[in-house]
């Protein structure tokens, strides 16, 4: 599947999970994961399910509900592809269902497997014990909040009492590798006109075999067009205007770089890309414990731009955001440890005028720094009842600014 995306996430696509909240769930079927997919050798994060039908029933459910698809989903060819081996054969039916019930319509879409006359199970995508279910296309119909989608498989093997096998599921644009790949279009406009009627005309499954050919077949190539597209630049000679986006380089400027470039980019200023969060007004644990922080092995940080003392679920934007700001301050990198990092770090869970104040007694406690914050302004603050108290938060999104060998406090403050 190269040159798209799977709208699946993670959990779901790559199996890697049997009881987190977001995973397949079943109805009178029983279900392992097993192993390592064998459609992938060597990629042990690809997973698959082992299933079996439970004494006294004939058939099983594999589902899943409100499954969240991109807004640009709307209106356009969507299928969903999975790999089934049934030794035995049988019948795999998958029902795919609009979440809010636009259309008042369903995809259902029947395989029928033969018995597998063979022996061995060899591992890979050609294996004859293994098929590719690929459903009907489907549209979600445009006006949706967010379009989602419901979809259920059901698994009927002639052998009841056989264990059969899932994996690597993925719901994507029927075509978006055309418009991802850049090598697709570049290389088709100079296809025979014959050649690319054909594939438009094709009722096969899948069609625009062509298109989807020259994919698989120039995946790298489209990979190194993007990138030379992305590092393009227009210079000042030439027009560059910082107030116009189009003038920037997407592979060098945090301004306009996706969020895969800014992770890479923080390699050049000494940043380790913290890009997981959590909610800010969480209880979290101290900050500053010697030899250790709050800043587990999965960088987490507590971080908001917003405008109010609680702030809703960080997303991929607000992670973005904080890329951008270790960019261009280096505040978690090169420049870390100045008085300057550990005041914009204190900012970042702060709302209105944004007032810090920093005092260092070296005389007294050369090596310990207090911050002040006004509660007012501090993310999570209850009220003027904490005056006095501190804030775990604040001292966790200065950790990494954090000058060495000193010990940062907070105190909430008028």
């Amino acid at each position: 599947m190269p040159g798209v995306q799977n709208r699946l996430t993670d959990s779901l696509a790559k199996l890697q999970s049997i009881y987190a909240e977001d995973f397949w769930q079943t109805s009178t079927l029983n279900y392992e994961v097993a192993g390592s997919s064998e459609l992938f050798d060597g990629f042990s994060e690809f997973k698959q399910l082992k299933l079996s039908i439970p004494a006294g029933n004939q058939s099983g459910v594999l589902y899943h509900e409100d499954i969240q698809l991109r807004a640009a989903d709307e209106d356009i060819d969507i299928v969903f592809l999975f790999a089934v081996k049934m030794p035995s054969g049988g019948i795999v039916a998958c029902t795919i269902a609009d979440v809010n019930q636009v259309s008042g319509t369903t995809t259902v879409t029947s395989l029928n497997l033969s018995q597998s006359d063979a022996v061995i199970n060899a591992p890979g995508i050609l294996s004859p014990q293994w098929n590719i279910f690929r459903s009907d296309m489907f549209q979600i119909p445009a006006g949706q909040l967010l379009p989602a989608v419901n979809i259920e498989i059901a698994f009927e093997p002639n052998d009841p009492t056989e264990d059969f096998y899932f994996t690597t599921p993925a719901i994507y644009p029927a075509y978006e590798f055309g418009s991802v790949n850049l090598a697709v279009p570049a290389i088709a406009s100079f296809l025979p006109d014959v050649m690319f009627q054909a594939d438009l005309d094709a009722e096969t499954t899948p069609d625009r075999a062509m298109l989807r050919l020259i994919d698989i077949a120039y995946l790298g190539l489209g990979e190194s067009m993007q990138l030379t597209q992305d590092f393009a630049y227009i210079d000042t000679e030439e027009g560059y205007d910082p107030n116009i986006d189009t003038t920037k380089s997407q592979l060098v400027n945090s301004s306009v770089a996706d969020l895969d470039t800014l992770i890479w980019l923080c390699k050049f200023t000494g940043t380790q890309p913290i890009t997981r969060f959590n909610f800010s007004p969480e209880t979290v644990a101290d900050a500053f414990v010697l030899d250790s922080s709050d800043l587990d092995s999965g960088d987490q940080l507590r971080l908001t731009s917003y405008s109010e003392l609680n702030p809703p679920i960080l997303d991929v934007q607000a992670q973005e955001t904080l890329l951008r700001w270790q960019l261009d301050t280096g505040y978690y990198g090169k420049n870390a440890g100045t008085a300057s990092a550990i005041t914009e770090a204190a900012k970042l869970q702060l709302i209105n005028n944004k007032e810090v104040t920093v005092n260092y007694d070296y005389a007294t406690e050369p090596f310990v720094i207090n911050i002040q914050t006004k509660w007012s302004e501090t993310l999570g603050a209850i009220g003027p009842e904490v005056i006095g108290e501190s804030s775990q938060i604040v001292l966790e999104s200065i950790e990494p600014a954090r000058p060495l060998g000193t010990k940062i406090t907070h105190e909430y403050v008028e």
